[in-house]
């Protein structure tokens, strides 16, 4: 059960969050399906496709984590985990 101070975070949200500079990510740890991630750095303006629907998203995020590459797509409006990476 969520806690009442707890916020759902969407790809939408932390992109507007990120490109808006109104809080720091890096640093922070957010809870995935995966388990916990700490932001280690994020980029947006890439060349990378999701892999999930394999679609370039100029001002989607790339997040650098703790357990690996996450990509906050716009496009599926998911967080998927670059599952291609070596561990």
């Amino acid at each position: 059960m969520r806690q009442p101070n707890e916020a759902i975070l969407t790809p939408l949200l932390l992109t507007e969050i990120a490109e808006e500079s109104q809080a720091q990510i890096e640093g922070v740890t957010f809870s995935f399906v995966w388990g916990d991630a700490e932001v280690l750095l994020w980029v947006t303006n890439t060349s990378i496709r999701c892999p999930k629907c394999e679609k370039l998203c100029k001002r989607c995020l790339v997040l650098k984590t703790s357990i690996g590459d996450i990509y906050a797509c716009l496009n599926c409006n998911q967080f998927v985990k670059n599952e291609t990476e070596e561990e």
